[in-house]
């Protein structure tokens, strides 16, 4: 037994080691990346960081991790270059997924040090948080805010969400909203049922953990081949009714939070792969076709959430849609991540959008 459990970890770890080191090279030899000296070393520590600490009410959070291009403190959260948090700076507190968290990018190239060094250089200091963290939905995102409302005596001037996908995107693959990512699988590891200590000490083992990766991989190739049914329009529309107003519910809380702690807030959608009418190249157009294949529909989903919502007309909501619509340089990474190149621009429209005379967040 302890044989098998010893090669078994063995096993697991190069198996972990293995698929680290082929995604990296996948995503080092993309076009922005290939000639950068940091880059190989960038995308080992983006991949050595993706360990999780269970964290109350949000369910998880980014251990602390130290690098030399990726950095996270002891609360999960990662660091903003260019931030001032003098007494005198204005407060900036952003919210979101692993997009705004910053796959692919250096800690200087994410989204919120982008904002914070054009933000600095044309209204003032300013001191940013990105609490962004990987798979979030804004339920978690809200609750985040309300939690660090209550224990950071330096309050926010001004509050940004970062969204889209994710919302827009839970019923499609769980038939359900206001979940987290992986709620099935959570669900699963919060109900296993405690009579049953051998089997709860079998899943525990490496042996174990082994077997299922090789099995989920199997399983992937078997969905992979087999060929997603496209929803109908009607299940289309029910999704998109049930995501849009399940996200328009959580704006009304932030709404009542910005009223009673006094800070203003924008809502920033996010641009997809599939939308808007940014000029693709070779890599962008065969990402895009294996988004569509994978999730036949979801495309057309997003488009209607986002109609949905804009409808809506809140006046502190952004769509960033077609922030890359003239750009024919690659930008995205993968369905929606986006390198230095897309986080600038995405920074760029943000502040033109916090300056801007419809929603007046900057006198």
């Amino acid at each position: 037994m302890l044989a098998t459990e010893l090669l078994s970890m063995t096993g697991l770890s190069l198996v972990n080691r293995l698929a680290f080191k082929n995604e990296q090279a996948k995503y080092v030899h993309l076009a922005f990346y290939r000639n950068k000296p940091w880059a190989s070393e960038s995308w080992k520590e983006y991949f050595q960081a993706q360990h999780y600490d269970f964290k109350p009410y949000v369910a998880w959070r980014k251990s602390a991790f130290v690098g030399r291009y990726v950095n996270v403190d002891a609360d999960g959260i990662r660091r903003t270059v260019n931030s001032d948090c003098s007494p005198s700076s204005r407060r900036i507190w952003m919210f979101g997924a692993s997009t705004l968290w910053g796959m692919g990018s250096r800690d200087q190239d994410t989204i919120s040090s982008i904002l914070a060094e054009k933000y600095s250089k044309s209204v003032g200091p300013v001191c940013i948080t990105n609490f962004g963290e990987g798979g979030w939905v804004s339920m978690q995102e809200i609750i985040e805010l309300e939690l660090a409302l209550k224990r950071i005596s330096s309050r926010p001037d001004l509050v940004l969400f970062y969204d889209g996908f994710a919302d827009a995107s839970a019923p499609y693959f769980t038939g359900r909203v206001d979940v987290p990512t992986d709620f099935d699988q959570l669900r699963r590891k919060a109900s296993q049922d405690d009579r049953q200590p051998s089997s709860a000490f079998l899943k525990a083992t490496n042996t174990y953990r082994l077997v299922q990766f090789f099995m989920d991989q199997l399983l992937k190739v078997k969905q992979d081949q087999t060929a997603t049914s496209m929803p109908s329009e009607h299940q289309l529309d029910l999704y998109a009714s049930m995501a849009a107003e399940n996200y328009l519910q959580n704006v009304r809380l932030i709404q009542s939070l910005s009223e009673q702690y006094g800070f203003r807030y924008a809502i920033l959608w996010q641009p997809l792969i599939y939308e808007g009418n940014k000029p693709l190249d070779l890599y962008e157009r065969q990402i895009r076709e294996t988004a569509v294949r994978a999730a036949p529909g979801l495309p057309l989903l997003y488009r209607k959430v986002t109609d949905l919502v804009v409808s809506a007309g809140n006046p502190h909501f952004v769509s960033l849609i077609d922030v890359f619509d003239h750009c024919p340089e690659e930008i995205f990474i993968d369905y929606g991540h986006t390198n230095p190149i897309g986080n600038r621009l995405i920074a760029e429209r943000m502040l033109e959008a916090i300056r801007g005379p419809r929603t007046g967040l900057v006198p």
